[in-house]
């Protein structure tokens, strides 16, 4: 990331690390990308740790984002699986060849 996030002074370390993630994975590519992202991303902590609500719109946009983070998470741990899968298979077929020697 290009631009400097700065942590409020009373601000969770939970809750910057989170807002890290969201401005990282939104990869901003101005300063006003980076202003916009990182106001949603306070928006976003209100919402899931303050329970604050706000326009139907700026919601969606948020929960879309979130989503997006999370199928490219889900999406490298499926990828993780299986190449761990295809490992075991591997060592198993290794482990039943020394076995027949």
């Amino acid at each position: 990331m290009k631009f400097k996030l700065i942590k409020n002074k009373y601000e969770l370390s939970k809750y910057f690390e989170i807002r890290k993630k969201i401005i990282n994975f939104y990869n901003p590519k101005n300063k006003k990308d980076f202003i916009y992202i990182d106001n949603l991303s306070h928006i976003y902590i209100n919402m899931k740790f303050m329970g604050c609500k706000y326009n139907v719109k700026i919601e969606k946009i948020i929960n879309n984002i979130i989503a997006k983070m999370n199928n490219k998470k889900n999406n490298k741990n499926k990828k993780n699986n299986n190449k761990d899968k295809l490992n075991k298979v591997k060592s198993n077929h290794v482990k039943v060849l020394k076995h027949k020697k």
